[in-house]
């Protein structure tokens, strides 16, 4: 019995191992929207055009969110330590793989519902998850592919 309960846990071990090596797993800049959540002070009655996740416009409704946090939020909240500019930095680094990324951001942006700051970070959040996850299923779905053909 002693020993089967070694050998869950270095099967536990062992596959945690190779799900911290995986590239799906979520990034740590999630903290700096919490930050800019907490610290960056608005004003009540800012409202921000909030997208919301559509897998065939990621790259539009990322634009948009990056344009209202560098415009609206940038020139009407207070910010200081710099959350907004390291907010800014992290969705640089966020590269969906669908949408035009194009002209269509103004309809996009302009046609979202309209909500407070805090809903708006809560709304970029669980977006930005929705874009990391469909990575990770495109990911799986390329290394079933590339392993079925291998057979």
């Amino acid at each position: 019995m002693e020993h089967l309960f070694k050998i869950a846990i270095w099967i536990f071990v062992l596959s945690g191992c190779h799900l911290t090596s995986s590239k799906c797993i979520p990034t740590d800049d999630d903290w700096v929207l919490d930050a800019l959540q907490e610290e960056v002070k608005c004003p009540p009655d800012l409202k921000l055009y909030t997208p919301t996740y559509e897998k065939d416009w990621a790259k539009d409704i990322l634009e948009c969110i990056q344009k209202e946090i560098n415009g609206t939020v940038k020139e009407e909240c207070e910010d200081p330590n710099y959350r907004i500019e390291q907010v800014i930095s992290m969705l640089k680094n966020v590269s969906p793989d669908n949408g035009t990324g194009q002209n269509s951001t103004n309809s996009t942006c302009e046609g979202s519902p309209v909500k407070s700051f805090q809903e708006f970070v809560t709304s970029v959040k669980v977006i930005l998850q929705k874009i990391r996850s469909g990575k990770c299923l495109t990911q799986n779905e390329e290394k079933q592919k590339s392993t079925i053909r291998n057979k």
